[in-house]
């Protein structure tokens, strides 16, 4: 059993062991001295010590206690036999005390087997980080390990510092690449380009032989680069193998393969043992490229293959290439959906070719360039839209109100000046008439009776003779006026027929169907008639923001050519001249126009002549400055939409 007293390490006492054991020491710090540097892992390196000490000091056991998340360790041991361990634990209290207090300390133990557990605190000027423990028997007279135990430790502090530089060495080296890695690639512009920089600098980055960069399209994933590649043949076996199979692992996540496994599907076998054949490598993985912002959303995925074995995969590297990739893919994407991004890209790669020429050469192009957009002239022309319509139309417009009783026409039928169109049936005109005519004739018969009675006077008074003429004065008024009306609603009646005013074409579609049995009012359009057979025109639409440029070369030259192109025979233009164009503005579909009429020559006429067929028009407005044609619109935009 343990001794309860402990005593400190004199580490003052001059040693008194034999030269033999001396010598033995300084080889063993000797050699861990060049074990320090060597190349090794934290694990071998306090094995190979323990080992060194346990066989120079002859010691029972040897044990390295280290600090790990303030809970107290042993490493290393030699022996770790059970009964050495046993009795590790047994003296566990005194490790902690050591590890707390930062003192070296000196145990011994009663018994016929006694032994000394001699322990060293591991510290630096701040803390202590470990123990360096020796358990020898009693009867080894080693009452002076301190020094060779402060040697030791020093041992370890210095592995322990040169680890720790080491360590920040490497993570600054790490993070230099990192920041090297996503500078180069975020520097890229346009998805190609990004493409082409990922497959290259990635495979340096991740150490691996060869990597192919494939990205969403319009067929799923598409391969865009390779590295050490310029041009990928899109139609090689090679690469439709490895877009057919990234399509099919990126849905799941990342696939590494080297061989036929259970883990991997029949249908990825397959695909898998495919393209291993065909890329001659050992190993391969695709690794899957997610949206950042939606990590359902595959952006696309990454071919990594390694021809040898030799070289293992870097878990952490491939993570930051993917989170990279990610972001720049994505923004590429982003940035290939902006109008006229290849126009740009192009006018950039000019300029960066015109910018080695000297500067004055460049000025003097850029000059001789705007002047002559400033001062060449070009034709300026104003686009519209329109209709073919017949030039003589006429409308029938419903007199009375009521309702159509008869048709006579339908869509397309052809008609003769006064053949009747239809009639329409106005019961409250027919039931003004029968009241007319019965109040007309309840008036005469009283005329006659009145009559009558004024011719026979006998007997009537002088009084009620007056009274008869004033009645017979007024009714003889009113029957003037019953005559009248009566008149008027018979011409009423007889206009409720109407009749075709030219000779003709019925244009108005589905008649039948909209005019049959239905009530009408006094102004509403019925029908239209057109003379198809005469001559046509055009009802133009000219954009109000263009019209004065119109309105003011006409008034210029009296007369304004026009092109004009069916949209029903694109291929075939035919020539107008614009006739008027009006002073008021007009509102179709919540876009206001300037309506104006362009008249076509009879020779000129579009062969397929349909009521009311759109037309495309190009007003010629005489000839402008090449900057006026090219960015009018622009100055228009600018002047409508930020200055106001």
């Amino acid at each position: 059993m343990l001794t309860s007293s402990t005593q400190p390490l004199n580490h003052r006492v001059k040693p008194q062991f034999a030269e033999s054991i001396w010598q033995d020491v300084d080889d063993m710090l000797s050699v861990l001295d060049e074990l320090v540097r060597e190349p090794i892992d934290d694990e071998d390196f306090r094995r190979r010590l323990l080992s060194q000490i346990a066989a120079t000091l002859g010691t029972a056991s040897a044990a390295i206690w280290w600090k790990t998340d303030n809970e107290l360790n042993c490493l290393q041991s030699v022996p770790s036999s059970d009964a050495v361990a046993s009795q590790r634990l047994r003296l566990g209290h005194a490790i902690a005390e050591v590890a707390t207090t930062g003192e070296s300390i000196r145990l011994e133990s009663g018994g016929n087997n006694n032994s000394v557990l001699y322990a060293r605190a591991v510290k630096d000027i701040h803390e202590c980080y470990g123990v360096l423990e020796v358990l020898v028997p009693s009867s080894r007279d080693c009452a002076e390990l301190a020094p060779i135990l402060d040697a030791v430790s020093d041992v370890i502090d210095e592995r322990r510092e040169r680890t720790a530089t080491q360590a920040n060495r490497e993570t600054a080296i790490q993070a230099e690449r990192i920041d090297e890695f996503a500078t180069q690639l975020h520097a890229a512009t346009g998805l190609r380009h990004t493409a082409v920089v990922l497959a290259n600098i990635s495979r340096e980055f991740i150490q691996c032989d060869r990597v192919t960069v494939l990205t969403r399209g319009r067929r799923g994933l598409e391969v865009r680069a390779t590295s050490g590649v310029d041009i990928v043949n899109s139609r090689s076996r090679f690469v439709r193998g490895v877009q057919r199979l990234a399509a099919t692992a990126s849905v799941s996540g990342d696939l590494w393969y080297s061989g036929p496994s259970d883990d991997v599907s029949p249908q990825l076998l397959q695909h898998a043992e495919r393209i291993l054949d065909q890329a001659g490598c050992r190993e391969f993985g695709i690794i899957s490229i997610r949206d950042p912002q939606n990590d359902v959303n595959v952006l696309g995925a990454l071919f990594v293959e390694y021809f040898s074995s030799s070289k293992s995969k870097r878990a952490g590297h491939i993570e930051v290439v993917r989170r990279h990739a990610a972001i720049a893919l994505a923004n590429a994407m982003e940035v290939e959906q902006v109008p006229l991004w290849s126009l740009w890209q192009l006018l950039k790669l000019r300029w960066n070719v015109t910018r080695k020429l000297s500067s004055a050469a460049i000025a003097g192009l850029v000059s001789v360039a705007v002047i002559a957009i400033a001062l060449i002239p070009t034709a300026f022309t104003v686009n519209a839209t329109g209709t073919l319509e017949p030039t003589n139309q006429k409308h029938l417009f419903a007199p009375i109100t009521g309702e159509v009783a008869e048709l006579h026409v339908s869509h397309g039928s052809l008609v003769k000046a006064g053949d009747p169109v239809l009639r329409i049936e106005s019961a409250e005109l027919e039931a003004k008439l029968q009241e007319i005519t019965g109040r007309q004739k309840s008036t005469r018969e009283r005329l006659a009776a009145i009559q009558v009675a004024r011719v026979d006077a006998r007997g009537i008074a002088s009084e009620q003779l007056h009274r008869l003429s004033a009645e017979h004065a007024a009714l003889s008024a009113e029957l003037v006026s019953l005559d009248a009306q009566l008149t008027l609603l018979n011409r009423q009646m007889a206009d409720a027929t109407l009749n075709s005013p030219i000779n003709g074409q019925v244009i108005t579609w589905d008649v039948s169907q909209r005019l049959t049995r239905r009530p009408v009012q006094p102004g509403d359009k019925l029908i239209t008639i057109a003379e198809t057979d005469g001559d046509w025109e055009l009802r133009v639409r000219i954009p109000d923001r263009k019209a004065g440029f119109v309105a003011s070369e006409l008034a210029r030259t009296r007369q304004l050519e026009v092109s004009c192109v069916l949209e029903s025979e694109p291929d075939r233009e035919f020539e107008g001249t614009l006739r008027t164009v009006a002073n008021a503005t007009a509102e179709l579909r919540n876009v206001s126009y300037v309506p104006a009429v362009v008249a076509i020559d009879s020779r000129e006429n579009p062969t397929s002549k349909r009521p009311g067929a759109p037309v495309q028009v190009q007003i010629d407005c005489g000839r402008r400055a090449l900057a006026f044609v090219c960015f009018h619109e622009l100055f228009y935009a600018i002047r409508t939409h930020l200055t106001f």
